[in-house]
C-alpha cells in the first residue's frame, strides 16, 4: 500500500475501520516519517528457542530534520523467561547496549513536540602542540 494513500482507499482490515470512524472520513496529515528495516534471528540457550533479536534500521524524518537509528530489539518467546534476558544483558553489556523506555512511535511524537533526545557529546580528536591561531608553516 503506497505511504500516501488515503485510509477510504485502503484494503478492508480493523486499522482501516478505527481510522475512519476516529476521523470521520476527514484526510490524515502527515506528523512525521518512520522507515523501518527489521533483520530477525533466533535466540537460543543450547536446544531451548528463548527469543527473537531483532536489528532494526530506522530513518526518520521529522519536521525536515532526518535521522538513521540502529536499534537492537530481544523479545522472549513462549519457552524464554526473566532469567534469559537477564543473560542477555550480561553478554551485551560490553557493547554499551541501554534499555529504550519509549517507542520509535513515542521518541518520534517527544521531538516533534519540543523534546528532542539529549546526545553524546563526540569528542574532537586534537593535535598536540597546535593552535587554531598558528599559521599552517608553524603548526607543523
Amino acid at each position: 500500500m503506497p505511504a500516501s494513500s488515503a485510509p477510504p482507499d485502503w484494503p478492508e482490515c480493523p486499522a482501516r475501520g478505527i481510522v475512519l470512524e476516529v476521523t470521520h472520513g476527514q484526510p490524515l496529515a502527515e506528523l512525521f516519517v518512520l522507515r523501518l528495516v527489521r533483520i530477525h534471528r533466533p535466540v537460543e540457550q543450547g536446544e531451548r528457542s528463548v527469543g527473537e533479536l531483532s536489528l532494526d534500521t530506522v530513518h526518520t524524518d521529522i519536521a525536515g530534520h532526518k535521522t538513521l537509528i540502529r536499534e537492537l530489539e530481544i523479545e522472549l518467546t513462549t519457552s524464554g523467561a526473566r532469567k534469559d534476558l537477564e543473560a542477555l544483558h550480561t553478554e551485551l553489556q560490553p557493547y554499551a547496549v541501554t534499555p529504550a523506555s519509549e517507542s520509535k512511535f513515542e521518541r518520534a511524537l517527544a521531538f516533534l513536540d519540543g523534546h528532542a533526545p539529549a546526545r553524546k557529546a563526540k569528542r574532537k580528536k586534537k593535535a598536540l602542540g597546535v593552535r587554531a591561531d598558528e599559521p599552517m608553516a608553524e603548526a607543523g
